[in-house]
């Protein structure tokens, strides 16, 4: 199983036995290392892309299960630092959002506790919401691109996107106890 080649646009036989053999193995492992449950099953398939990918450069004495591990913990490791920087570059732009209040919050509890907060205020969220949400700041699509999407005219995501906003500003200040000034 050191090589994989590809005949009529069909993987070769090995590559399909090593899938068989070892997918459970592998999504087992990569949750095993903390990639939530949700994208385990993405990073398992980017885990057998990369070695399909990559099956020339393997070492002839490696054999392929540990070759596998070894993708699927780089793949993690570049998941949760991808994830890090998309996590806080969303709650800095959430924090913006909130505008002169984000001072306020700021100051009353460890970052980490507005992060936490402004996670259980987007699962509160309808799922229709948290979707526009990710697309437009985590993705960062544009109104016209995640009207497409989801099959919503942009005038209408654009609105959506700013009562969830304000839902949100809304949220963050009751779970963080910031009085909102009159």
């Amino acid at each position: 199983m050191t090589t994989v080649k590809v005949k009529d646009g069909r993987m070769a036989p090995d590559f399909e036995q090593l899938l068989r053999e070892t997918h459970l193995e592998i999504r087992v492992y990569v949750a095993r290392l903390g990639v939530p449950e949700k994208d385990v099953d993405d990073v398992a398939q980017e885990t057998y892309l990369e070695y399909y990918r990559n099956a020339h450069k393997k070492p002839r004495d490696a054999a392929p299960r540990q070759w596998l591990k070894g993708i699927a913990r780089n793949l993690s490791n570049s998941y949760f630092r991808k994830w890090g920087r998309r996590r806080n570059l969303f709650a800095e732009h959430v924090a913006g959002v909130l505008g002169a209040e984000q001072e306020a919050w700021a100051g009353t509890r460890a970052g980490e506790d507005a992060l936490d907060a402004l996670e259980r205020c987007l699962e509160s969220l309808p799922e229709r919401n948290r979707e526009i949400v990710a697309l437009h700041y985590r993705e960062e699509l544009g109104s016209a691109e995640i009207g497409k999407r989801c099959d919503m005219h942009q005038g209408a995501v654009r609105k959506t996107l700013s009562k969830v906003r304000r839902t949100l500003k809304t949220c963050m200040e009751q779970a963080l106890g910031i009085a909102r000034p009159h």
